[in-house]
């Protein structure tokens, strides 16, 4: 059975902020940005979050947070812009999905902030789509036709679904690293696959054990560049699909299922991958998360036709981004013994 595959970003990195400011940035256009709120809160915290982070137009924060051994069950808490919890969201509130190696994969929000998350359920794992209403109850359980290995997701204006994944491990193939996407109407059946150029590129890098793609100790099938990947919608109704590579791949999904357009984005500091992607005011947030040998984090701010359009170093602001606001307000969370952290920054 493939596993769920989770990214952690966990407090303690927070700590070593402050001896960032001893580093040099690469370059020279790298605006800083300055805090101009920050507050502690009281919070169901443990000792990390797990992406993704999300943010509805009235600036609301979506997050999970990790405290037990299986992070599948971990609800979806639901924040203001003060740090006030406004609703829960529980995977668990169903048994369908509380049994070991079922649970929630990821969740994301439609235009008016409605929360819908990916999950496994059942005895054969089978995936779903729950919907939730405003109070935190499944309202909805959509189960995909066909069953795959989901990982990234995001809701059209129209309600439908672009969900990409990998095939399920079978006796026949063990390991598969091939790449799904497909857009699936409100009773989940699949209308239309997406084949993207690059997708027999990155499941061969896989298959290879290339590092970017597929890492060998952990076995089985998956492909990094879907499940280190986003699904963003902008302000101009379309979804962007990224792909964890380097620089991050991006494709523009129209309703209909059309590839608008495609485009890259790298990093301008390197050893960088993809932390949180949020779109804003017909922009879209990359932020870049370092590594063990370079822990500083940036955030590529580009247009809708992805031409860059300013760069902030995000190092000392917390680890996540969670919001971007008009016209250029970031708004970051950390967590550090059990508590929750809002900053917000802007360019200095």
């Amino acid at each position: 059975m493939h596993k769920i595959t989770w990214c952690c970003l966990i407090a303690v990195i927070a700590t070593a902020c402050p001896a960032l400011a001893q580093q040099t940035n690469s370059t020279n256009d790298m605006r800083p940005l300055t805090v101009t709120d920050s507050m502690w809160i009281n919070s169901h915290a443990g000792d990390s979050m797990l992406l993704p982070l999300k943010c509805d137009s009235d600036g609301n924060i979506y997050v999970t947070f990790y405290h037990s051994k299986n992070p599948a069950h971990e609800p979806i808490y639901k924040f203001d812009g003060r740090g006030e919890q406004k609703a829960t969201f529980s995977v668990s509130s169903d048994t369908e999905f509380t049994a070991r190696g079922t649970g929630g994969v990821e969740f994301t929000l439609g235009k008016d902030g409605e929360v819908y998350q990916l999950a496994k359920g059942g005895k054969n794992f089978e995936s779903y789509i729950l919907a939730y209403d405003k109070n935190g109850t499944i309202k909805s359980k959509i189960k995909l036709t066909p069953d795959f290995s989901v990982n990234r997701f995001g809701v059209f204006d129209s309600g439908e679904f672009l969900v990409t994944g990998t095939p399920r491990e079978t006796d026949q193939n063990l390991s598969p690293h091939a790449i799904f996407t497909g857009i699936f109407d409100t009773s989940g059946k699949l209308v239309r696959k997406l084949v993207m150029p690059e997708d027999s590129e990155y499941e061969k890098k896989a298959e290879r054990g290339d590092s970017e793609f597929f890492d060998r100790e952990r076995g089985g099938g998956g492909n990094l560049a879907v499940e280190g990947g986003s699904v963003v919608r902008a302000s101009d109704g379309n979804l962007y699909l990224v792909r964890a590579t380097t620089p991050a791949k991006v494709y523009v999904i129209s309703p209909g299922g059309e590839v608008v357009r495609t485009f890259e984005i790298a990093s301008d500091l390197p050893r960088k991958t993809i932390g949180t992607v949020v779109a804003n005011n017909g922009k879209l947030a990359f932020q870049f998360l370092g590594d063990s040998d370079d822990t500083r984090s940036i955030i590529e701010l580009v247009t809708l036709a992805g031409e860059k359009y300013a760069t902030y170093d995000s190092s000392k602001l917390g680890i996540a981004l969670a919001c971007y606001t008009a016209p250029a307000r970031f708004t970051f969370l950390s967590v550090k013994d059990g508590n929750l952290q809002l900053i917000a920054a802007e360019p200095h």
